[in-house]
């Protein structure tokens, strides 16, 4: 039988496991963790892949929750995606996108725009008196 037939149910059997949350895409800081998460009706295991581009490789994490620890910038533009599987077949989830941004890019947004890079004196008004005679 051909479940695709059958309105509001894809390829496959409708008794394959069944996401209730997919992973989002998101960005992040060069060095900073990148979290997904993802969510089943039933007990499954949930499993996850990455694409760097390459195709679809598995990753040893399971559960609801995959981390990258370290991103970095190599990984700009990574696809995750979970998948479960039980005896009626394999569901993926949609899959979410890693944007990372650099290093460089991250500090020079947060650094003082006035800093010259010299080591001048501060300049204190409460003490600097100048004399004008």
């Amino acid at each position: 039988m051909s479940w695709s037939l059958i309105p509001g149910f894809d390829e496959g059997s409708p008794l394959r496991p069944r996401f209730t949350l997919h992973p989002v895409s998101i960005t992040v800081n060069e060095g900073s963790p990148a979290v997904f998460t993802a969510a089943l009706d039933g007990m499954e295991t949930i499993e996850w892949q990455i694409n760097d581009g390459g195709g679809w490789d598995t990753q040893v994490d399971t559960g609801g929750t995959f981390t990258i620890a370290f991103a970095t910038e190599s990984m700009d533009g990574y696809q995750v995606r979970a998948f479960a599987t039980n005896g009626y077949g394999t569901r993926y989830s949609n899959a979410a996108t890693l944007t990372v941004i650099p290093a460089e890019i991250f500090n020079n947004i947060f650094s003082d725009p006035f800093d010259t890079g010299s080591e001048a004196e501060a300049f204190d008004p409460l003490f600097e008196i100048e004399d004008v005679s």
